[in-house]
């Protein structure tokens, strides 16, 4: 039994340290295709009610827009990861035109009982921020596809070749936050008009 305790942390951190090589072996490789076709992105219709259409991976556009992917659980702990890199991402004021923030939430990751208002809090984000691409994971295919692990949240930049230029699973700390705002600078400065 006492073995068993000891065992088990030592398993988490290998765990978890495959999960930060496999993200950090997609650097410089595309980021492998992902469907979602229930529900998938949230639309706002005429009258601001929402909407949802199938998610597509493949059709981020990268050579117009600075794709940002941003792959979590429904849970409070991983929305907290990457909250520091979203208001440094906000405060930057970069030109919304060269960029796209997808967030895409795995409700299938969820505190129990707790799917519905997600989702409630998804379409209301939308309406606040329409710019933002938000879509709905409810069987977890982001989690399973890229290899985020459960509970936890995942970042990646993609460049104007598609490729992914910058990945993070789990929390950043301040280091990894100006690193990810640096390739996500030097993108829009690909892109922006002279």
């Amino acid at each position: 039994m006492v073995m068993k305790k000891m065992l088990k942390p030592v398993l988490l951190l290998l765990a978890s340290l495959f999960v930060s090589s496999a993200l950090a072996g997609r650097l410089g490789a595309p980021l492998p295709a992902l469907k979602i076709d229930n529900k998938g992105e949230i639309v706002l219709q005429g009258d601001g009610q929402a909407g949802y259409r199938a998610w597509d991976s493949t059709r981020l556009d990268t050579r117009g827009r600075v794709s940002i992917v941003h792959y979590l659980a429904a849970r409070r702990e991983a929305e907290k990861e990457t909250r520091l890199f979203l208001e440094r991402l906000k405060k930057a004021g970069l030109p919304r035109d060269l960029y796209l923030l997808t967030s895409i939430v795995n409700v299938d990751d969820v505190t129990f009982g707790m799917s519905s208002m997600a989702v409630s809090e998804m379409e209301k984000t939308k309406r606040q921020d329409p710019a933002t691409a938000l879509v709905i994971d409810y069987a977890g295919q982001g989690q399973k596809t890229w290899g985020v692990p459960a509970r936890h949240s995942a970042l990646f930049v993609l460049g104007a070749d598609g490729k992914v230029i910058f990945a993070k699973e789990g929390g950043l700390n301040p280091e990894e936050v100006e690193q990810a705002m640096a390739a996500i600078t030097r993108e829009v400065s690909k892109r922006a008009k002279p």
